[in-house]
C-alpha cells in the first residue's frame, strides 16, 4: 500500500478535526473538552495534564482544578466526592491516592462553565462562542461548605449534582472575569 502523503494526511486531520468540532452539539465528552479548552483560554494556562488525571487543568503554580460543563436553561453541575482519586504521578501505571482531608474533593479549584440556553436546541455557533459561556469558580473548602458531605472508609456520602440555585446565579461571571473570580479566591485556589 502506497505511504499516504502530507497533504492527504492533512486532509484527513482537517476533516476529523470537523466533524469533532460539529459533533460538540450533542456529544457531552466533547463539550466537556470544549469547557476545559475555554477555561484554560481565560486563565492563560497552556500546561498540558497527563492523560487520566484526577483534574482537568494545572496552572504554573501548580493548581489543580476541576472543569464542569452544563449546557442547559436549568444547569445540573456535577459536584460528587470521590472516596479515591487516579493519579499518573508514577507515569503509566498510575497510582490510586487515598482519601486526604475528608472532603472527597482533590482539586484546589472547582470551575463550573455554563452555557445558558433560553432554547431548547443549542446550535454550533452558541456553543464555540466563547462569550456565550458564564463561568464559576469554587475553592475546594467552598465545595465542602456548599455541598457537605463525608467519605469514610470508601463510602461517599453527599449531594451528585447541583442546580443554579445552589450556586447562586451571581457567582457566574463572563470568561473575561474568571481570572479576577478565581484571584479573588486568594490566588489561583
Amino acid at each position: 500500500m502506497a505511504r499516504v502523503s502530507a497533504n492527504s494526511r492533512r486532509g484527513l486531520v482537517a476533516a476529523w478535526t470537523e466533524k469533532q468540532v460539529e459533533s460538540l452539539v450533542d456529544d457531552n465528552m466533547l463539550r466537556g473538552s470544549w469547557a476545559e479548552h475555554l477555561v484554560a483560554h481565560f486563565l492563560e494556562i497552556s500546561e498540558r495534564v497527563p492523560q487520566w488525571s484526577y483534574f482537568d487543568l494545572q496552572d504554573r503554580s501548580g493548581t489543580r482544578i476541576s472543569v464542569k460543563q452544563s449546557v442547559s436553561i436549568s444547569p445540573r453541575f456535577a459536584v460528587a466526592r470521590t472516596a479515591h482519586a487516579w493519579s499518573p504521578s508514577r507515569g503509566a501505571e498510575g497510582e490510586w491516592l487515598p482519601v486526604g482531608d475528608g472532603y472527597g474533593y482533590w482539586c484546589d479549584l472547582y470551575v463550573f462553565a455554563w452555557l445558558n440556553r433560553a432554547q431548547s436546541e443549542v446550535t454550533l455557533d452558541e456553543i464555540i462562542d466563547p462569550d456565550a459561556w458564564l463561568f464559576a469558580a469554587l475553592s475546594r473548602s467552598a465545595m465542602a461548605e456548599l455541598f457537605p458531605g463525608t467519605v469514610s472508609d470508601g463510602v461517599v456520602s453527599g449531594q451528585r449534582t447541583a442546580g443554579l440555585s445552589a450556586f447562586g446565579r451571581e457567582r457566574f461571571r463572563s470568561g473575561r472575569e474568571l481570572r479576577s473570580a478565581v484571584d479573588a479566591l486568594g490566588g489561583s485556589h
